[in-house]
């Protein structure tokens, strides 16, 4: 099982007391915060021993994560996406602990090296990947799985075309619109 979170803005602290606590942070997350996609595997259940081995991973900073997700799809197991049923909450946060912030994270030797442990770009699977989604009424095929990989790779080259393409047309309309 994995999905994907919900981040959100927890300002004050949860009284566990409460009796609707649940309720009422669900409530937050749902208008307030925002799902992250895909890429942002933010939980997962698996059987114990399923994994033999994993590589020298940092835990916690990025690919180590996609990695699970590959290695459970490549020993034939079904990966099922739990997003549409689970609202897993992750509360917002900076990232001041590493000198570089944010883009550090994403791009300091740790994240290097765990994209090498990993394998490299088709080894790093998302959500999308999952074989399965649980839907209210139980769990279905995901046909999408089928294209991931091909999105994940042709998005980062097809976007700056799009917007390439776009512009012009933006910039006809725009002239047009002051006449």
């Amino acid at each position: 099982m994995v999905g994907r979170r919900w981040d959100t803005d927890i300002t004050e602290a949860i009284d566990f007391n409460v009796p609707d606590w649940s309720r009422t942070t669900k409530t937050l997350a749902k208008e307030h915060g925002i799902q992250q996609p895909g890429y942002s595997v933010d939980y997962f259940a698996f059987r114990r021993g399923f994994y033999a081995s994993i590589p020298a991973l940092v835990i916690g900073r990025i690919w180590w994560d996609h990695w699970l997700v590959w290695k459970a799809r490549q020993q034939g197991a079904a990966v099922v996406d739990a997003s549409e049923q689970v609202t897993a909450i992750h509360q917002n946060h900076n990232y001041v602990y590493h000198p570089a912030g944010a883009r550090g994270v994403w791009t300091d030797e740790q994240a290097e090296e765990n994209y090498r442990l990993a394998g490299g770009r088709w080894h790093l699977f998302t959500v999308d990947d999952a074989t399965h989604i649980l839907r209210e009424h139980g769990e279905a095929a995901n046909p999408g799985r089928f294209w991931a990989p091909y999105r994940r790779y042709l998005r980062p080259k097809c976007i700056p075309v799009w917007f390439g393409l776009r512009q012009p047309v933006l910039d006809a309309a725009l002239l047009k619109n002051r006449r």
